[in-house]
């Protein structure tokens, strides 16, 4: 299947006037250019199997100063509906140099993702990506090596969530939940901001997805603003523990 990657320059700007289709199993890696519609309207569809890689944190309009673009990346904008496969991938992978926000909740229309993948197209330091509005996710989601997520929002998730080893989520006050699985991988780390910690299972604590698996390889942070409680979720043996937290950390009696 074709391969395009978008290489006509520095923000080279191109705005569609009507639909925008990535076809099944084709893939378009867009760099730090750009794909937005000239006016809101259309449909943007990626298909079967299709995958969509974003490498910048803006979309640059047009000399005319017109298209629509949605703010903190490249995610293709204006599009009044989002026709996104099950089994379609999208990934954004800036480099360690910027911070991408991963689309959440479009001004019109509504977006699910298939499969998602944050990633560190520098390859060395560290990616930064967070979320503003409720991101919604079908499949699977990677959190790859070298790159951080900051919860901005709540992340409603009904495959497998991710986070690989040496990679990184910041939960702060959000929560995650939905029918799927929260894998924290050996090395990979999560900062926990929730006073309730994390729970082996039920509606407490910041990962509250049907299923949850907490490694006893991986990184466990405790930041919350106010004293916190570990929760049922925090392994009895560990990789690292830390304790960011002047008002202290009780934990729970199974831990």
């Amino acid at each position: 299947k074709p391969y395009v990657k978008h290489v006509t320059g520095t923000y080279t700007p191109d705005n569609i006037l009507n639909n925008l289709t990535i076809s099944d199993g084709c893939t378009v890696d867009l760099g730090a250019s750009q794909w937005i519609r000239e006016q809101q309207g259309g449909t943007f569809t990626l298909g079967a199997n299709a995958k969509l890689i974003l490498g910048n944190n803006l979309s640059v309009r047009s000399a005319a100063n017109t298209g629509v673009r949605v703010t903190g990346s490249n995610f293709p904008g204006g599009f009044s509906t989002l026709n996104i496969d099950p089994s379609s991938t999208i990934e954004y992978n800036g480099p360690n140099t910027i911070t991408q926000t991963v689309y959440g909740v479009p001004p019109v229309g509504s977006l699910t993702y298939g499969n998602l993948i944050l990633s560190n197209g520098s390859g060395s330091g560290t990616a930064a990506k967070n979320t503003t509005s409720t991101v919604t996710i079908a499949g699977t989601t990677n959190i790859t090596s070298t790159t951080t997520l900051s919860m901005g929002s709540v992340i409603v998730t009904d495959g497998n969530f991710n986070v690989n080893n040496g990679g990184r989520i910041n939960c702060g006050n959000y929560v995650m939940s939905g029918y799927g699985t929260f894998n924290l991988e050996n090395g990979g780390t999560i900062a926990i901001g929730s006073g309730a910690g994390i729970a082996a299972s039920g509606a407490t604590g910041n990962i509250r997805t049907d299923s949850r698996q907490f490694s006893t390889g991986a990184n466990y942070i405790y930041n919350g603003a106010s004293a916190q409680a570990s929760g049922t979720g925090l392994p009895q043996t560990m990789n690292d523990l830390t304790v960011a937290n002047g008002s202290g950390l009780i934990l729970f009696a199974a831990n």
